[in-house]
């Protein structure tokens, strides 16, 4: 049996070179550019991550900024044994293409819910599945996914504990307390430091987990860059953005958990 369900009946979905179809034989059809757009009714008009972010993430991540962190997380996946994965929240599949291209024998597929994200995602790939849709309702069979990733993307755990099968992982990428901290300093008279990433996430078991810290000597340009890919582009006073506008260059570091989980599985009593 496939992973895919129907986002309308949720029947299990047939895969082929036009798009997908339903055992109701709702079809939806396949881009140009790979993708099968999967959001219905009120969803279609949710388009997630603003051009502009998405066209500075694409050059940020291009650049090999966050290489380490790719590194450290292919390091902790093949400890894990896994098939099937699923890349919630893929965004232009940065990432996804990478892991899939260092786990070959696996099948990845990546749900983003911006459309424009995911022309270049299917762009620069002929191995992985991308699907428009929210990661809040997934178009994924119960206990399906052996393996769910989840970089920086909002936490619907009940549904990634649905698609999950019982033996299954879950990995996740947060930002730890110091992560971005020259930013917020360039940005802010007085930083808060983001809240302490955990050890360990309720309903799961913890399998282990890897902090990752590294400085970046970012120019101006890729300084610009970051800053699009994060929430301080709208929070920040104008007069903080300009000011940085004009920086050269700024050191920045940063600080990552990569989290590893498994599903608890109930006991009969």
């Amino acid at each position: 049996m496939g992973i895919l369900r129907c986002p309308v009946c949720k029947n299990v979905m047939i895969e082929n070179e036009q798009g997908m179809v339903c055992l109701k034989n709702h079809r939806f059809d396949r881009a140009s550019s790979g993708y099968v757009n999967l959001t219905i009714g009120s969803k279609q008009r949710k388009s997630g991550d603003e051009k502009a972010m998405i066209i500075a993430r694409s050059e940020f991540l291009g650049k090999g900024h966050y290489r380490p962190l790719l590194d450290a997380l292919i390091q902790r996946m093949k400890l894990l044994p896994f098939i099937l994965g699923l890349d919630l929240g893929c965004g232009e599949g940065y990432y996804t293409q990478a892991i899939a291209e260092a786990f070959p024998e696996s099948s990845w597929t990546g749900v983003d819910l911006s459309v424009d994200a995911l022309k270049k995602a299917g762009k620069r790939s002929h191995n992985v599945r991308y699907l428009a849709a929210s990661i809040r309702d997934l178009p994924i069979q119960d206990t399906s996914i052996d393996l769910t990733l989840n970089i920086f993307a909002p936490l619907f755990l009940d549904e990634i504990t649905r698609v999950m099968r019982p033996a299954g992982y879950a990995v996740f990428v947060l930002p730890n307390e110091d992560h971005l901290l020259e930013l917020k300093e360039a940005l802010y008279p007085v930083v808060r430091l983001n809240p302490a990433a955990p050890e360990a996430i309720e309903g799961f078991e913890t399998v282990g987990f890897d902090d990752v810290s590294f400085e970046m000597n970012l120019s101006n340009q890729d300084l610009l860059h970051l800053l699009q890919m994060t929430p301080y582009v709208h929070k920040s006073p104008k007069e903080s953005l300009d000011r940085l506008k004009t920086l050269a260059s700024l050191h920045v570091r940063a600080s990552f958990r990569i989290l590893c989980v498994t599903k608890i599985v109930k006991k009969d009593a």
